[in-house]
């Protein structure tokens, strides 16, 4: 048996020739050579040895399936005259299944970092074009107003009435170079900016990441005290949440009177994410003052969460109790209402020059955790997913749009490493990078080229989409502009702007951009609708991937999860 396994494993290593493995492959047949050979002249079949044979099958099998589809190899060219041959070069570079299991490094194209630059120089304009299209139209027609409604020209002011859009949109038009815009954002939240006037009680959660975050990134950016003189009297206001028994905040808080309470649709419970996403805001708004209190209040919310509470492989359920702190429940998801908790762990530890190493290792544990019991893979195309975790052997099939933060928080980690050869910071990266694909083809597939607000992984294609609205939604962008910053390579840029032609092509309407209802229809009228995110994340994501001259550094800077960058803690 050995001598037959021995002589299929060489056999499929000659017809599968080392150019075209990837070194990971090479070193997977390589140490099943070296197996088999050891074994060559014991015979015995004891237990051992059929455990042993049969995971030299399998991996025979694995050769099989290579070899029915082998790894492409990344053209190398030594001229190229467009940007259009340069494309198609680098999406030709790979196969599904390389892109699928996340085995792939840069394209071997000669030139390919000036190419990578010219693509990103051309296609960034169109993001910009279209946040100056957009925010001049707001500016117009909705300022000082919460929201414009982009197909009517009408506005909202669902938020409060404070001018979300116009406080969520001024960091993206400083980073574009709308300086002139800027400024006049400065002077409206200067002279008519009062949060004391809010309409009744706003999102605790909203207001810290929309408001908060982008005040405190105004300021960080640009300098001018007016933001930070707005920010600490919202953070005034906002630390009121937290006058709670448990020291969890409320859900909901009054920015005049005070008074914080719970929604009422969860029972008096609180959200995973809503409480361990306003860290980052309350740290920044104490390192600018030096008062202790803002960071204090946030920080305690961790403290509170793991003393009170067990939580095996870092998976936290979504549901906390109010008066005790306590998980009222065992939904475990990636998703909506657990999101941005996890990626806060990691964002927090790197706001403070990752120092503080609890946070870290609370991260560490997480990230583990979601690979080995969330992670799943998908029939036919193999594609990764986080899956929802209702507890015991109950897992829920679906992912959100939301989940495609995660790509984005799993390169950071890597970026972030103390050793990027560790074994962790490798399995990170390649989880990104199949995450990433996987995202990747929630928006591909579809007629319109724009992802559902979620997928089932069911059925004889990979998945299906039970609910077929967007939102302009920007996790996956966002994790688009994060692999390119940490691997370079293009193919993340080349996405991204076919995702972009799609916005443009599908959502576009008179005054701004509008959600979809359908995405599979490509004949449909967007909604009156465009939520201030837009602005704040997925243009300002969609235009810093393609950016060569980014001006974010991810060593000097973190994101908040609206994409207000905040300077990290030096």
């Amino acid at each position: 048996d050995y001598r037959i396994e021995r002589h299929d494993i060489r056999r499929h290593g000659s017809d599968l020739s080392v150019k075209d493995m990837s070194r990971n492959q090479f070193d997977g047949i390589a140490r099943k050579v070296e197996f088999v050979e050891k074994n060559m002249n014991h015979q015995e079949t004891n237990d051992e040895n059929k455990i042993e044979e049969r995971s030299n099958r399998a991996a025979l099998e694995q050769m099989e399936a290579l070899k029915k589809e082998p790894p492409t190899q990344p053209p190398v060219k030594g001229s190229i005259n467009s940007l259009e041959e340069f494309e198609k070069l680098v999406v030709d570079s790979y196969n599904a299944r390389q892109l699928a299991d996340g085995d792939y490094d840069l394209p071997a194209i000669e030139g390919l970092e000036e190419w990578s630059k010219k693509y990103g120089l051309k296609y960034r304009e169109v993001p910009r074009e279209a946040m100056r299209f957009a925010y001049s139209n707001y500016e117009k027609y909705a300022l000082g107003h919460d929201e414009l409604l982009p197909a009517s020209g009408r506005f909202n002011d669902r938020w409060g009435g404070h001018g979300v859009t116009l406080i969520d949109s001024l960091d993206t038009l400083w980073i574009m170079g709308f300086k002139d815009m800027f400024w006049r954002a400065r002077d409206w939240v200067r002279d008519n900016l009062e949060f004391s006037k809010a309409r009744g009680k706003v999102s605790f959660f909203e207001t810290t990441i929309r408001d908060f975050g982008g005040l405190l990134s105004a300021y960080d950016l640009s300098g001018d005290k007016t933001f930070l003189e707005k920010a600490q009297d919202l953070g005034e206001r906002l630390l009121k949440a937290f006058n709670t028994p448990t020291g969890l905040p409320g859900g909901q808080v009054s920015l005049s009177s005070g008074v914080q309470s719970n929604h009422r649709w969860n029972g008096g419970s609180v959200l995973l994410a809503e409480i361990g996403t306003v860290q980052l805001e309350f740290r920044s708004l104490a390192r600018h003052t030096g008062i202790r209190k803002y960071a204090e209040a946030a920080e305690k919310v961790y403290d509170i969460i793991h003393e009170r509470n067990n939580v095996p492989k870092g998976l936290y359920p979504i549901y906390l109790s109010s008066k005790t702190g306590r998980f009222s429940g065992s939904q475990v998801t990636t998703g909506a209402m657990g999101d941005s908790f996890y990626e806060y762990l990691l964002k927090v530890w790197v706001q403070g020059d990752r120092t503080e190493k609890k946070f870290r290792e609370w991260y560490d544990r997480s990230a583990d955790g979601i690979v080995e019991v969330l992670m799943k893979e998908s029939s036919p195309s193999h594609l990764r997913y986080l899956a929802d975790w209702k507890g015991g052997n109950r897992i829920d099939p679906k992912m959100d749009h939301l989940v495609c933060f995660a790509p984005g928080m799993y390169a950071l980690g890597y970026h972030t490493s103390a050793d990027k050869n560790s074994k962790r910071a490798k399995r990170d990266l390649r989880v990104a990078k199949q995450l990433m694909y996987t995202c990747w083809q929630m928006y591909e597939r579809m007629e319109t080229g724009i992802a559902a607000e979620y997928v089932k992984f069911t059925g004889s294609n990979d998945f299906i989409t039970p609910q077929n609205h967007y939102l302009l939604r920007p996790e996956t962008v966002e994790s688009l502009f994060i692999l390119n910053q940490v691997t370079g390579n293009p193919i993340y840029r080349i996405w991204g702007k076919r995702i972009m032609d799609s916005i443009e092509k599908y959502c576009r309407v008179k005054f701004g951009y509008g959600a979809l209802s359908n995405v599979h229809n490509v004949n449909q009228k967007p909604r009156d609708s465009m939520e201030s995110f837009f602005l704040a994340e997925t243009l300002k994501y969609l235009f810093l991937l393609q950016d060569p001259d980014v001006p974010i550094d991810l060593n000097e800077w973190v994101f908040n999860t609206e994409a207000h960058p905040l300077k990290i803690f030096k």
